[in-house]
């Protein structure tokens, strides 16, 4: 089964993503920056990264775009609820600098499996 790397500042939301993807059968990996999310990435190898693109430190933009130079590249699923100080959108952005998949806050966990089923060229049961 696949490894997925889950990245959110926010501890239930890492909670309860990281628990809908272990029930749904993955090995799943979780980082609270993207500091931390690289050097995971760094030292083995992960399929698939669900990431919060509004965190301190290094942020989710700045994450995607170390990942697209580094050697490993696995599939991104950006997911954002927007900036905390302001009316943006970043997940454009995202896209554009090579998430696979991006998704508003708060999303469905069911849209969240059919979108990484889809990445990972898996069938739905």
């Amino acid at each position: 089964m696949a490894h997925i790397l889950v990245v959110d500042d926010e501890p239930q939301v890492r909670t309860m993503l990281v628990l809908t993807l272990r029930q749904a059968g993955y090995t799943v990996s979780e980082a609270d920056d993207g500091e931390a999310a690289l050097r995971i990435i760094g030292h083995g190898q992960i399929d698939l990264v669900v990431l919060d693109l509004i965190m301190p430190g290094k942020e989710g933009l700045e994450t995607l775009t170390a990942l697209r130079r580094g050697n490993q590249h696995p599939y991104v699923i950006a997911v954002s609820g927007g900036a905390r100080s302001m009316d943006a959108d970043f997940l454009p952005i995202a896209a554009k600098l090579g998430a696979h998949a991006t998704l508003k806050k708060p999303f469905d966990n069911d849209v969240l499996l059919d979108r990484i089923r889809v990445l990972l060229g898996e069938a739905a049961d």
